[in-house]
């Protein structure tokens, strides 16, 4: 007997997690090795409109990787 709807279900789901995993996984590793991009900005200053504009960047971009890949390597 063939279920039609459960069948679809679950090459849907085989599909959608073969593209969520590499995401997450470069979400999460995006978000372990940013925080090296701060050194440089933080070592000449954050001094006027445009290194404030940089570094709150930086966080808002963190922020969102984080968010992103913080359920690589769960199951």
């Amino acid at each position: 007997m063939v279920r039609w709807g459960r069948n679809r279900e679950d090459g849907s789901l085989n599909g959608l997690t073969r593209v969520r995993k590499p995401i997450e996984a470069t979400a999460f590793w995006a978000a372990v090795l940013l925080p090296v991009a701060y050194v440089p900005v933080l070592a000449d200053g954050i001094g006027g409109l445009q290194g404030a504009g940089l570094f709150t960047s930086l966080v808002a971009l963190h922020l969102i990787v984080l968010a992103v890949g913080h359920r690589y390597g769960r199951s």
